[in-house]
């Protein structure tokens, strides 16, 4: 795909939060856009309650400080973080903790990507007891499950219109 999008020979080629930095390897001429103004604009839809910013996983966590600095004025970088593994015995995804900061807040979780939410879900589950409200946003948001699936779960779900 990289070869097609250079063989075009574009002065600049726009890349919405790639799921990883390797992207920036091999197109040429790119910038990268942020969710940041997005991330911003879907806290004043559900309210500005004090909302402690959440990476699901050590993966997210630059996308989650930035959103946090940027949301806070420059002021804080104080974010959750969920620690997820691999089960060595059948491969499914286990989360295992996350950090104190997020008991008794309420949380919104930042990630670039949602399919079918089982992740989202796993997580919801563990962390629900301790924290007050649950949101969610991811740039990319696929369902490949269907929605319910997490709306049923966090008190808010919030995606971009990247994927149609």
């Amino acid at each position: 795909m990289a070869w097609m999008i250079n063989s075009m020979r574009y002065k600049n080629v726009e890349l919405f939060e790639p799921h990883s930095d390797v992207s920036t390897k091999y197109i040429h001429n790119w910038t990268i856009q942020s969710s940041v103004a997005y991330i911003e604009k879907f806290i004043s839809i559900i309210g500005d309650e004090d909302w402690l910013i959440v990476a699901p996983d050590k993966g997210a966590i630059k996308r989650a400080s930035d959103a946090q600095f940027y949301i806070s004025d420059f002021s804080s970088m104080e974010i959750g973080i969920c620690n997820k593994e691999r089960d060595p015995n059948n491969g499914h995804l286990v989360y295992k903790d996350f950090s104190e900061n997020m008991r008794g807040r309420n949380v919104l979780i930042v990630d670039d990507i949602i399919d079918g939410g089982k992740t989202f879900e796993l997580l919801h589950n563990m962390i629900s007891p301790y924290v007050k409200k649950t949101a969610l946003f991811a740039t990319h948001g696929i369902f490949s499950k269907g929605e319910s699936v997490l709306t049923d779960l966090y008190d808010f779900v919030g995606c971009t219109d990247s994927f149609k």
